[in-house]
């Protein structure tokens, strides 16, 4: 089960903004920042300011990268810079956006996800003028942490079909990296597959998230060598931690095959068991 945490932030001070009249006048703002339904890898974050006519933007830094700016107003300059560069983008290409349009206002929420885990991060806050397109008054920011990655138990059975060998994990919520060699090429490295395992996560590196799975996944016996040994090797992966121990199995892809049809390209879809045939032989069970 993962962990949710509440944290509540009251943040109060005085903002100037630009009133109708363009004539400055002092106003006492209160931010309230909650931060909820905190896991491993996502924080529910939800401003809300006691006046309801400014206009503001929230984005949070981890800790560590807001530690690098000199000051949280020099942070958030930058931040807003992003955030302009990005509706100029969207309108080379055409979109009718402007920079109100990533404003909030009133009490708003956003779910923060792709967070790693036991790390703090840093939430910002500040008003905007629109006219301007720059910071009005102080940047105001609080911190919360996300915690621990639960571990799970990952364990995977396989099945054969005319056409493929499908790998079922054990729950379809648990997220994973899989590979699969041939063992004749292991030994050729010199690699043990759990070697092996490691050489490829460490050559896509920071890009690892996006070859990861859920659910059932497959192999084509188009693909295999007839006769030959694989090893199916996965572990899986949440908030930027390995949570599993490294699942391994040996298969051997069937002498015979004689696809009786095509089977669709692999992706990351979850797959459902109905689809396999009836007939499916169970070639490991670990």
């Amino acid at each position: 089960m993962k962990k949710s945490i509440l944290m509540l932030f009251t943040v109060v001070g005085m903002l100037f903004f630009t009133a109708c009249n363009n004539e400055p006048k002092p106003v006492p703002v209160t931010f309230d920042i909650t931060a909820s339904e905190i896991t491993a890898g996502s924080a529910l974050v939800t401003v809300t300011p006691s006046d309801t006519n400014v206009l503001y933007y929230f984005d949070l830094f981890s800790a560590e990268n807001f530690a690098g700016y000199e000051t949280p107003m020099t942070a958030a300059e930058d931040l807003l810079e992003y955030v302009k560069e990005g509706v100029a983008e969207y309108q080379e290409y055409g979109y009718d956006v402007e920079l109100v349009d990533w404003l909030s206002q009133g009490q708003d929420s956003y779910r923060f996800s792709g967070l790693s885990a036991e790390t703090e991060y840093v939430v910002v806050a500040f008003c905007v003028d629109t006219a301007t397109e720059a910071i009005v008054g102080s940047v105001y920011h609080n911190s919360f942490t996300t915690p621990q990655v639960e571990e799970v138990e990952l364990m995977f059975e396989a099945a054969i079909s005319d056409t493929a060998i499908w790998f079922l994990p054990n729950s379809d919520e648990i997220e994973y990296f899989a590979m699969y060699v041939d063992t004749d090429t292991l030994q050729s490295y010199g690699f043990t597959a759990a070697e092996y395992f490691e050489y490829l996560v460490n050559y896509y590196g920071e890009y690892i998230e996006y070859f990861l799975m859920n659910g059932p996944i497959y192999v084509e016996l188009s693909e295999l060598i007839p006769g030959s040994t694989y090893v199916f090797a996965a572990r899986a992966y949440a908030a930027g931690v390995w949570n599993s121990p490294l699942f391994t199995a040996n298969f051997t892809a069937p002498v015979e095959n004689t696809p009786s049809e095509i089977a669709p390209p692999r992706t990351k879809m979850q797959f459902n068991r109905a689809l396999l045939k009836k007939n499916a032989k169970r070639v490991f069970r670990k």
